[in-house]
Parts: C-alpha cells; structure tokens; sequence
C-alpha cells in the first residue's frame, strides 16, 4: 500500500506541474499609431526563454505561475509582467510607449542649437536602420541566420560607423577653430597645429564640467605657445 500512495503522489505532482504551465498569447502595439510592432524581445526571466514578435506585433510563450515576463525594445520602454495564477489572463493586448530620442547628451557650455537640430535631423533620416535590432536584442534562434545576411551585416556596419562619425561631430563642435581662435589668439597654421595637437577625445569631453575643460584648453596653450595668453578667465 505504502508504494500505491507514493505512485498516486508522484502522478498528482505531475498532473499539477503540468496544468501549471500555460501559453499566453498577445499582442503589442505603439501607443501612439495602434499598430503592431515587430521584432520586441519577450524574456521570461524564470527559464532564460527569449522569443521575438511577429511582424504584426503577435507573440505566443510558454510560462508557469510566479514567472517574470519582461518586454523590451530599443525604441521602447520596458514592460514588466508577473504571471501570479491561473485567474491572469490568456490573451494580452499590449501598448509600448516610445522613448525619448536621445542620440546623446549635449554638453552645454556655449549654446549652439544648430548642433542639437543637426543631430536630430540625422538620426531621423536614418532612423530605420539605427533602431533595427542588432545582435544583442534577437532571440538565440534567429541570431545565426540573421547574422549570415548580408545585408545585416553591412547595417551593422552602418550603426557602428554612424556612431563614430557623431562622436567626432561633438568633438568638432566642442573644440571648434572659431572658439579656440577667441581664446587662445592663434590663427591660421598655428591654430590648425594646435588642433591637431590637442584634440580631446570624445569621453573626455562627456566627464569634465567647464572649468576642468577651460583649464585643459589653458595648459594645453602654454604648452603649445608659452608667450600667449589665454584670453578667458
């Protein structure tokens, strides 16, 4: 008798573990159009599964009681869902609200708004590809076959370089020839030398306030030319 009530036990567990887990379905939506959106990374926390939606924005995943879903997108903010019993519902109709646009954050020391616009209107105009998923934002599955197309290879490339190309734009804005020039009093020759010689990096520029910048644009001046002045105090 002893052996029927384990085997009976064991059988109960099983049939309990097994109507604990479930299938919710759903879909997710831009808040501010209605419209599906593709490729948002479902996670569930609990058993490391990650799926992708559909491109109509529909998903299906497996998940047990007290499981963490966790929804997220480049473009969006996170959602977090806790599955708590079988009263939560089957059927999930979802919205994601788009995040601000930051490209960066601008240092503001002499304001200039062209900088901001132009950084802008250039994320803008290629907004498609920069906010298209890369490696680390799909599913194990389809990361391998994404991987092998060329086409997201050269998109890649693309984010990679744009970012590159924007840092050297803050760099430029930041020690530009006409500011430098007002300071230091150099022109023509010299001041293209003292450019070249002492262009910041672009990290730099993001972790000093101004007055560590101003004292390294002074340094590096009596550095470079020790009989001028630095013309702001």
């Amino acid at each position: 008798m002893p052996r029927l009530y384990i085997f009976i036990f064991i059988l109960l567990y099983s049939i309990t573990k097994v109507h604990a887990q479930s299938t919710i379905n759903g879909i997710l939506k831009d808040i501010a159009n209605d419209e599906g959106i593709a490729r948002v990374n479902i996670k569930n926390i609990h058993t490391g599964v990650i799926i992708t939606t559909s491109e109509n924005g529909t998903f299906a995943l497996e998940v047990h009681k007290n499981d963490l879903i966790e929804i997220s997108h480049i473009s969006y903010e996170t959602i977090r869902i806790r599955i708590k019993d079988d009263k939560n519902p089957k059927y999930y109709s979802l919205v994601m609200r788009p995040k601000t646009n930051k490209l960066m954050e601008i240092i503001v020391r002499e304001k200039n708004p062209t900088f901001a616009a132009d950084s802008l209107k250039s994320y803008e105009t290629y907004k498609l590809i920069l906010e298209k998923p890369g490696t680390d934002q799909m599913s194990a599955s389809t990361a391998p076959m994404a991987m092998m197309s060329t086409k997201f290879r050269q998109e890649q490339a693309f984010k990679e370089n744009y970012q590159k190309w924007e840092k050297a734009k803050f760099v430029n804005y930041m020690f530009n020839p006409k500011q430098l020039q007002k300071w230091t009093g150099l022109s023509g020759d010299s001041l293209v030398l003292f450019i070249d010689t002492y262009r910041p990096t672009y990290d730099y520029l993001r972790n000093v306030n101004d007055y560590q910048y101003l004292l390294y644009i002074k340094n590096s001046l009596k550095e470079f030319c020790p009989a001028c002045e630095f013309k702001r105090k």
